[in-house]
C-alpha cells in the first residue's frame, strides 16, 4: 500500500485512535470503514483551506482555459461550480499575469466571484488566448478509490 493513499491513511486513522476497538463496537461491521472515511474526508475539508491560504503552489491545478458566455464580462472555469480555495489568473498561455482588484478599480484585471471573473468597472475584454487560470479545487470526499487531494502527500 503506497504511502498517504487513502488505504494508508485509514489505516493510520485506526491505528492513532485512542480505542478503535470501542468505536468498531458501537458500529455494525459493514460501516466501520465508511465511518472512518467520514472523519478522513471532515479533517481534509478543515484543513485543506488552511494548507491552500498558506502554501497552495504544490495543489494548483495545471492551466485551463477560462469561456465566456457574455461576450467577455465574466470568465468562467470550465467543470468547476465552487468557489476555489486559491485561484491565479492569466492573460495567455504564457502566463502573463492578470490582477485581481475590487470592482470599481479601473488599474485592476478583474475581480473573482466564485468560480468565475468579472471583468472590472463594467468593462468586457476579449484575449487572443485566454484567460487562463490555476486555481486550488475544493476538498471531496475520501474512500477506497479517492485519495485526499492535499499536496505535498505528506501534509495529509
Amino acid at each position: 500500500m503506497p504511502s498517504w493513499d487513502s488505504a494508508d491513511l485509514l489505516a493510520r486513522c485506526k491505528r492513532y485512535a485512542a480505542d478503535p476497538a470501542a468505536v468498531e463496537a458501537l458500529v455494525p461491521d459493514d460501516t466501520v470503514d465508511a465511518m472512518w472515511y467520514a472523519l478522513l474526508t471532515e479533517a481534509e475539508a478543515k484543513w485543506k483551506p488552511i494548507f491552500a491560504a498558506h502554501d497552495p503552489g504544490p495543489m494548483y491545478s495545471a492551466p485551463v482555459k477560462m469561456t465566456t458566455d457574455d461576450g467577455g464580462v465574466t470568465y468562467s472555469i470550465p467543470d468547476v461550480t465552487s468557489t476555489p480555495l486559491a485561484l491565479e489568473v492569466y492573460a495567455d498561455s504564457k502566463g502573463t499575469p492578470l490582477i485581481p482588484g475590487a470592482y470599481w478599480d479601473r488599474d485592476a484585471d478583474y475581480v473573482q466571484e466564485g468560480a468565475k471573473i468579472r471583468m472590472t468597472a463594467g468593462r468586457s475584454r476579449s484575449f487572443a488566448d485566454g484567460p487562463w487560470a490555476r486555481y486550488v479545487a475544493r476538498p471531496g470526499a475520501i474512500d477506497a478509490d479517492t485519495d485526499s487531494t492535499i499536496q505535498p502527500a505528506e501534509h495529509r
